[in-house]
């Protein structure tokens, strides 16, 4: 079975950007590509996609600053002041 296919306004839609940041994103190879699927149609693979979101989310949390409210030993408590 093949891998279905969004087109670009639904993945516009489904990350709450628009058409042009996709296209920006593409351009500078931060998306996924797309596939042309009929005459003047091109959309995303889904599974393109998904993986996309996932490394995204990934970054993410790996960017966040450390939980103010977690309790942490003494010992790195100083290392992450210094």
């Amino acid at each position: 079975m093949g891998d279905r296919f969004i087109t670009i306004k639904e993945a516009a839609k489904r990350l709450g950007v628009s058409r042009m940041t996709l296209d920006r994103w593409q351009k500078k190879g931060h998306f996924p590509k797309t596939y042309i699927i009929a005459p003047r149609r091109v959309a995303f693979k889904a599974s393109e996609l998904d993986a996309w979101e996932a490394s995204l989310a990934q970054s993410l949390r790996l960017d966040l600053p450390p939980d103010p409210n977690k309790k942490i030993g003494k010992k790195k408590e100083e290392q992450r002041m210094a």
